[in-house]
């Protein structure tokens, strides 16, 4: 049995029997009150752990191992946990660690794999800890540069994630600094990498997608600048609002900022084609937009690679990023900027910093140069779903389980009549040579 005690000075201790049948002293030193209570659930749990003889929970061998010495000691005499390695082996620790973070998500856990393989690739898993110098943490910086072949940005990223994993052995005192300390490891932009997606180019891409679900979510990410794969897999039809043409995004990435968990984005008109098409093919019952997979980082780039092979494309630099920049250069040219940021979520300054490009029809636009809008290539697939279309505002479709849905389809448009012909059908209406006002006097 564990109880808490305080002291003057919001000092606290927590008092606990041992195997011996002892009372021993954990001092916590000066804390809240609501920390000191946590620190005792997670004694409570490792007294409970040694009487049933199972495991601990997760987060209690976080806060174990992040405990100083002295304390961690105490406990080991008391007889609740097994004392700390003297030199922990690098591989034992970074397992050790990375399983003590179920609270982190799977993209997380994604980067966490990749850096601890790296670490392990060059350091050895039996390399001790302690023995890592900042000498040895330049030298692996470059070799993830020169050998491994990483970007400037995903080599950083990396450097940062191993700068955690060995302030985590400072907090569990295997190691007394960091040796990444120091090492730069801020993302910036790579203008190397940018590139803009033109829609004659994804236009040719969709043609070749393998279904409708597929084009849809791949325009998710150039029409409407979705995150993919997080935000275009979590997409689901209830999400959709047909009333108000408009849909709701759930964005795990800034889930942890609050009131960043969703953002609501609309239907966009080059998008809305391509909803209707994979609304009209989809399963009865199919929650979601669009394709689900185990991996779906990785299925989706699998697919996108194979589509621009067969559509004869040579693949982006950023195959997902550049479809999101290409959106966002988009839709910061035609609405405001808080507007656009809103629907993107991201901040202005991030849009400006990472997304924003200048494509070669602005130089056009801007120089007067006339030629055949770009847009002219992507009009003659925005009408091709119409057919699917088969419920109409006011109607439930009960095959699928879905409410009353407006009739977003429009029937298709009718060849346009030539100007001198409209002109000879229509010569009683033309305006005469005074104009619509009376003809007055001046005075």
């Amino acid at each position: 049995m564990a109880s808490l005690a305080s002291e003057p000075g919001n000092r606290r201790r927590i008092l606990v029997v041992g195997t011996d049948g002892k009372r021993y002293t954990l001092r916590l030193g000066k804390m809240p009150l609501k920390a000191a209570r946590t620190a005792l659930t997670h004694v409570e749990a490792l007294d409970a752990a040694r009487r049933s003889g199972g495991g601990i929970p997760p987060a209690t061998a976080q806060w174990l191992g992040e405990l100083p010495l002295t304390v961690h000691n105490r406990l080991v005499k008391a007889g609740l946990c097994g004392p700390r390695p003297a030199k922990a082996a690098l591989g034992e620790f970074l397992q050790a660690y990375v399983k003590s973070r179920p609270d982190v998500k799977s993209a997380t856990r994604t980067v966490y794999g990749h850096t601890k393989r790296n670490l392990l690739a060059f350091f050895g898993a039996q390399r001790a800890v302690a023995s890592v110098t900042p000498a040895d943490a330049v030298a692996f910086v470059r070799w993830l540069s020169e050998s491994e072949g990483l970007a400037v940005n995903t080599a950083r990223r990396r450097t940062g994630i191993a700068r955690q994993f060995f302030a985590a052995a400072i907090r569990q005192d295997v190691i007394a600094k960091n040796p990444f300390a120091g090492i730069p490891v801020t993302v910036g932009a790579n203008a190397e990498r940018r590139y803009y997606v033109t829609e004659k180019d994804f236009a040719t891409v969709l043609e070749v997608c393998p279904s409708a679900q597929w084009r849809f979510a791949f325009a998710l990410c150039r029409y409407a600048g979705l995150r993919c794969s997080s935000e275009v897999t979590g997409l689901r039809w209830a999400d959709v609002n047909w009333e108000r043409r408009r849909f709701t995004v759930h964005s795990p990435k800034t889930a942890h900022h609050s009131g960043k968990d969703t953002r609501v984005v609309p239907i966009f008109e080059k998008l809305e084609p391509y909803l209707l098409e994979a609304f009209g093919e989809a399963q009865p019952g199919e929650p979601y937009c669009c394709p689900q997979f185990t991996n779906a980082a990785q299925m989706y780039r699998k697919m996108l690679l194979a589509v621009l092979s067969r559509a004869g494309v040579t693949p982006w630099p950023k195959l997902f990023v550049n479809l999101r920049a290409s959106a966002a250069t988009d839709i910061f040219a035609e609405y405001p900027a808080h507007v656009a940021a809103g629907w993107l979520g991201h901040s202005p300054q991030i849009a400006l910093k990472h997304y924003l490009q200048t494509p070669e029809t602005y130089f056009d636009r801007a120089a007067g140069v006339k030629g055949e809008p770009e847009k002219a290539a992507h009009n003659p697939a925005q009408y091709m779903p119409a057919k699917q279309c088969k419920t109409v505002k006011g109607e439930a479709d009960t095959k699928k389980g879905i409410g009353p849905k407006p009739a977003l389809c429009k029937d298709l448009r009718g060849d346009a009549v030539s100007y001198s012909a409209a002109v000879d059908e229509n010569k009683n209406d033309m305006v005469g040579a005074t104009g619509l006002e009376p003809v007055t006097s001046c005075v």
